[in-house]
């Protein structure tokens, strides 16, 4: 997932081609991803990912390991519904939220100036291209102090590919089974507090699942 967020990801779900991508993942993150985009004209933009993998059944294991794709996206069409996953990414992006403030993500991010990472420094992006050097985190901060304003836009993403583009189109159609129009249910109402939440922050909520039309 975080191949994809880096090579596609960000443009898809943003709209943006460019901008700054800071990985922070891993122990005390302000998100697993910060990006943090300047228009030439219009607001400022802040979006905070969160990513969470599916839920991988023992079949799915054994594909991976034999490197089977074909039997990989047989065992992934037939996923189920889990609301696990999207409660725990959900609550890390709540409790996360202090961070679409400048100064909170400030000292979330300089608390810790080398990262979590040992190899911190390859993990940041300007325009799509890694930054080179040593202090790419003071890179990142820097631009941050001089981009982030009260009107710029605030985005938080969860990426989670429990749930399937055609099994939600399906439950949302009344084709799906009744135990996954109960679980898809209990997510929504989840999720509903979530984007609450963001909006009591002034940010808009994103989710991501699989979109398994290919």
């Amino acid at each position: 997932m975080f191949d994809w967020l880096v090579r596609e990801g960000v443009t898809e779900i943003t709209g943006v081609d460019g901008g700054r991508l800071l990985c922070d993942d891993g122990t005390g993150e302000a998100a697993d991803f910060v990006h943090l985009h300047k228009p030439t004209t219009g607001p400022r933009e802040l979006t905070l990912f969160h990513l969470k993998g599916a839920q991988k059944s023992e079949a799915y294991r054994t594909a991976e390991k034999a490197f089977d794709k074909d039997k990989q996206r047989e065992v992934r069409a037939r996923r189920a519904v889990a609301v696990v996953g999207f409660e725990l990414v959900g609550a890390q992006a709540v409790k996360s939220l202090s961070n679409l403030g400048l100064a909170r993500l400030l000292s979330a991010l300089e608390a810790n100036p080398t990262g979590v990472h040992s190899n911190i420094e390859r993990l940041m992006w300007v325009n799509g291209h890694l930054k080179s050097g040593a202090t790419p985190r003071k890179h990142f901060t820097k631009a941050l102090r001089q981009t982030l304003d009260a009107d710029s836009i605030r985005r938080v993403v969860l990426v989670h590919p429990q749930i399937r583009r055609r099994l939600y189109d399906d439950v949302r159609k009344g084709k799906g089974s009744n135990a996954d129009a109960y679980w898809l249910n209990q997510i929504d109402t989840f999720l509903h507090s979530v984007a609450q939440a963001c909006r009591n922050f002034g940010a808009e909520l994103v989710v991501i699942g699989d979109d398994d039309r290919s």
